[in-house]
């Protein structure tokens, strides 16, 4: 890391820290009354709603993959909780994208769903707190809150606008695009290019599907630490377990990305074979601790379905 981008990302990690001990963002149902109800977001206020909609969407899943990176950062109750916390504001940053792309047709209440993202970043900032751990996400984080600030100040009727993105950290915002189903394109009509991926009604229940799977996974893990291990073939048992744990959360992190139809069902036919090689194994031996993977390969087989074959 050079010295220049090592000072901005010492200032904003000692921004993000401050804002994580004392958060600045409303309190749940703070503010919710002076933003108005179906009130109209146009012209560059619109612009700039949706440049800082990418911007967050951009930093909320780049601090996710970090506090994914290591099975150290994994590993420990509060880290969980902070991993699944930070997952699930990404997801709900990507929601708040993909909509503001479908505004102009359909108007909703901007500011109810930037409320929700409000408790959301407070819940992330007190479980930072708790899990004492991921620097990688510092920055990121940082980040998130300034620009979730910043759309709390528009909502307001604040001129703002997006901050230079000075270590060319996240993809830059260019308003002639539109981002649908996770992937921008140069077209605002109906005939952009989806050949090979993933999208539409396809794409949804894939995400619901890979969350239920890594909801699924984490919860064989805590029956396996409840039940502990006994002996050589537990302890693989348990070590297959939490490489599949693993590859759950992956995925379920990656879903929320643009997903290429014959990387992403490999990926499922792959872990698809491992819980039914765990599934037998862990049954022909007797190792302790014994799973349920009924449900985990049920999940994997809907996954399948929902990508369409190339």
């Amino acid at each position: 890391m050079n010295l220049k981008n090592k000072a901005s990302w010492l200032s904003a990690a000692g921004l993000g820290a401050l804002l994580v001990t004392g958060s600045a963002l409303p309190a749940a149902g703070q503010n919710s009354g002076q933003y108005g109800r179906e009130r109209r977001i146009e012209g560059q206020r619109f612009t700039t709603m949706r440049a800082l909609a990418h911007r967050l969407d951009e930093a909320a899943a780049t601090a996710a993959r970090g506090a994914g990176d290591t099975d150290e950062e994994r590993s420990g109750r509060m880290r969980q909780r902070f991993l699944w916390a930070v997952d699930d504001f990404a997801r709900q940053a990507r929601s708040l994208h993909e909509r503001l792309e479908r505004y102009s047709d359909s108007p909703w209440d901007v500011a109810d769903e930037v409320q929700a993202l409000n408790q959301r970043a407070n819940q992330v900032n007190r479980q930072l707190r708790g899990a004492r751990a991921f620097d990688d996400t510092h920055q990121d984080w940082a980040e998130v809150v300034t620009t979730l600030g910043l759309m709390n100040r528009s909502l307001r009727g604040r001129n703002v606008s997006l901050p230079v993105d000075r270590d060319d950290r996240y993809t830059p915002f260019d308003e002639r695009t539109r981002f649908v189903d996770g992937r921008h394109y140069d077209s605002d009509g109906p005939g952009y290019d989806r050949d090979g991926y993933v999208t539409g009604t396809s794409l949804r229940d894939f995400r619901r599907l890979a969350s239920s799977l890594n909801v699924e996974s984490i919860r064989l893990l805590g029956v396996a630490e409840r039940r502990g291990r006994s002996n050589d073939q537990g302890d693989r048992a348990y070590a297959d377990l939490r490489r599949f744990a693993q590859q759950a959360s992956d995925l379920s992190r990656r879903s929320g990305d643009a997903l290429n139809s014959r990387e992403i069902g490999a990926t499922v036919a792959r872990m698809t074979t491992d819980a039914r090689n765990n599934e037998r194994s862990m049954r022909e031996s007797g190792a302790q601790p014994r799973v349920e993977w009924a449900a985990s390969i049920l999940i994997l087989e809907q996954m399948a379905n929902a990508v369409p074959r190339s």
